[in-house]
């Protein structure tokens, strides 16, 4: 099968035949092992990927699902099949089949579509490959398998996935949790085992729990693992490792992988007494057949998972809810223990439950899951509540945990009655997310209430939602776009912060956050003026994670911190790339062309200027003889001259917002180089 894309496909095109789990916005490294499937793929055409050493909250279902949107340009057809406790694989099979027909030119209109080359079929949450081989199809197609062990016939076919190298643990850590410095970062993955369903429950911990700092956390992993182990005891033999009950009756647990490479929802298991495994029927390509409703949900258990744009992975194989922000399933993190019923931890654990539930139950809303449709909802609840809700982050999940915990939190019923009501102006009424939601709010109000919870709706099956991607496959929204949120509107964020991956990731941090404050105190009421920050570097790799490309695209104004790093690295030139080709576009022939690039002297620079970037200039802030020449990173150190500094520049982006420079197309911002290095 050939490396590249299939022929006719756009970057960033799904195939024609497609069905996903949302892509993972913190998904985090893992490069080699990408590539390692794609060559088990083309030389065994099965594979099967299975935590090593058995270890849980490794990430092999979040690292199936990257595979899948990372390659997708190189298959035709590219299916998620959800093979957990009560999933009807055959259904989902049946569904496939009548997409084929539908959508590919050689699949005759009433026959069995032959899967073959181009053809790629993702089985998640089994617990064998043993299980799934009835539903596999015969040779050309990809089959990438993951389950909780293999099999002796599956040796040579089987992938082990093992945890994070430090440098990922760092990365996705301080990608999901901003107020974790890289060195604590670091720290923390060692204590953790470089497991990333730890440190995406130990993020979303972070962000729920504001008063807990992320050196308490180490304090505390640290004093743990400091104890000595509790002596052993004669206890029965535990159970299989695998997912099946013991002798057919008594239930399971299910420890699913608590968010795999993204924020978690709920570390604890699910308890099923359902059996697993298929229903012996084969042949599952051809002929139609009934949908119930285990077959109609099907798809919700498999993308649960993943969460929207967050990445939370959290669901287990069983397809529990999808979310962020789950306390650490280690006592030392997540207050876990004992408690007395009537006590604080006992109140602390409930509104922890509490917002993992309604966190999840929102993730599956499918319109705010889209980037534009969250901002929609979020002016909607603003306008409601009558102020904003402060949210420095870009990824969802992380979002989506704040605005919950604030309502969980608040006195009274007023923002969790907003948070609905702002939900029924904007999203789609067909979506029965929506139902789960109400129901949850109602629910957390009556036990505030001390009264009754009201009896549960059988008509309404909270692991049920619709399994789409996004976008959908014939690229319509569900709904009107949403209202925009930058100058004149056109842009999500107002500004984009572009700066190199160095040790003084801490004083960026407290640049951008210095500007965006000094910009919403100058700039008009309806002008939300949010700046992006990628809290993460990735390095190398031609991989563009969806929110930073969306937002290197949309927003107005770029703010280059130069320093002799920025020159050198591919990811800040290719930003800066994508400006100067929508400049490029926006400018008309023998016109002006608009700014759009504010550079910014980061640092003393040795090297000199790329001849890219030599056309522009330094804007010049008098702030007096003693701080003219002096780098901003510097200039940090004298506050009052920092303050002037930042409050001349806010003025500085308004002006250069004004042009309202006009957003690049997805597809053409993926094909973007770097102008720094063109030769490279």
């Amino acid at each position: 099968m050939p490396a590249f894309g299939r022929p006719g496909r756009l970057p960033g095109q799904s195939p024609p035949v497609w069905r996903s789990r949302r892509e993972n916005e913190l998904f985090a490294g893992r490069d080699d092992e990408l590539e390692r499937v794609w060559d088990g793929l083309c030389r065994h055409g099965q594979l099967v990927l299975v935590p090593e050493g058995n270890l849980p909250d490794i990430g092999e279902t979040e690292l199936a699902g990257e595979y899948q949107h990372r390659y997708k340009l190189r298959y035709d057809v590219a299916w998620w099949v959800d093979c957990g406790q009560g999933a009807d694989i055959a259904a989902q099979l049946d569904e496939l089949a009548d997409q084929a027909r539908a959508r590919l030119a050689d699949c005759a209109a009433d026959g069995a579509p032959v899967p073959g080359e181009g053809w790629l079929l993702v089985l998640a949450g089994a617990g064998s490959p043993e299980e799934v081989e009835p539903y596999l199809p015969g040779r050309g197609a990809h089959c990438l398998i993951v389950a909780d062990r293999t099999a002796d016939s599956w040796r040579e076919r089987t992938l082990a996935i093992g945890p994070l190298r430090r440098r990922e643990s760092v990365m996705l850590l301080t990608s999901a949790a901003p107020m974790v410095d890289p060195a604590t970062a670091a720290r923390l993955g060692e204590l953790l085992g470089h497991r990333p369903g730890l440190l995406a429950e130990l993020a979303g911990y972070l962000i729920r729990e504001t008063a807990v700092t992320p050196e308490l956390c180490q304090r505390l992993l640290e004093m743990a693992a400091a104890r000595p182990a509790p002596a052993a005891v004669d206890s029965p033999p535990p159970a299989s490792s695998g997912t099946e009950p013991s002798g057919g009756t008594e239930p399971t647990v299910r420890a699913g992988p608590a968010g795999e490479g993204g924020l978690a929802v709920g570390g604890r298991p699910v308890v099923s007494s359902e059996p697993m495994g298929p229903d012996g029927a084969v042949g599952r390509f051809g002929g139609r057949r009934a949908v119930g409703d285990q077959g109609a949900a099907a798809g919700s258990g498999a993308a649960a998972g993943s969460g929207a744009a967050a990445g939370s992975g959290a669901a287990d194989r069983s397809g529990a809810a999808d979310g962020p922000a789950a306390v650490a399933a280690n006592p030392a993190v997540g207050g876990g223990g004992s408690a007395h019923a009537d006590g604080p931890a006992h109140a602390q654990a409930t509104a922890a439950r509490e917002v993992d539930a309604l966190v999840a139950a929102l993730m599956r809303v499918e319109y705010i899951a889209d980037p534009g449709g969250f901002e929609h909802w979020l002016d909607e609840l603003t306008r409601l509540l009558g102020r904003a809700v402060a949210l420095t982050s870009p990824w969802l999940a992380v979002r989506l945990t704040t605005l919950v915990t604030e309502a969980v939190r608040e006195p009274g019923r007023g923002m969790l009655d907003a948070l609905v009501q702002s939900l029924d102006l904007v999203a789609p009424r067909d979506d029965r997310a929506l139902s789960v939601v109400r129901r949850l709010v109602t629910e957390l109000v009556a036990r505030r209430a001390g009264g009754p919870e009201p009896a549960a709706d059988a008509r309404v099956r909270a692991p049920a939602p619709p399994f789409v991607s996004w976008p959908l496959g014939d690229g319509v929204a569900p709904s009107a776009p949403p209202p925009p949120r930058g100058p004149a509107g056109a842009a999500a964020y107002y500004f984009f912060t572009s700066h190199a991956h160095r040790h003084d990731r801490d004083r960026v941090v407290a640049f951008h956050r210095e500007l965006e404050a000094e910009l919403r105190r100058k700039v008009r009421r309806r002008v939300e003026p949010a700046g992006f920050l990628d809290a993460e570097r990735m390095g190398g790799g031609e991989h563009w994670p969806t929110a930073l490309r969306d937002a290197v695209r949309t927003a107005p104004v770029l703010v280059a911190l130069w320093c002799d790093d920025y020159f050198e690295s591919d990811w800040c030139g290719r930003e800066f790339g994508v400006f100067q080709e929508r400049i490029r576009r926006a400018t008309a022939p023998g016109g002006k062309p608009p700014a759009g690039i504010i550079p910014v002297p980061w640092l003393v620079r040795e090297a000199d200027v790329p001849k890219a970037a030599q056309e522009l200039h330094l804007a010049r802030i008098d702030l007096g003889r003693k701080y003219d020449n002096m780098p901003v990173l510097d200039l940090m150190r004298h506050p009052d001259a920092f303050a002037e500094y930042v409050s001349l520049l806010a003025y500085r982006v308004m002006d250069v917002a004004r042009d309202e420079l006009p957003p690049l197309a997805a597809d053409a911002t993926k094909l973007v180089r770097s102008p720094f290095h063109p030769e490279s």
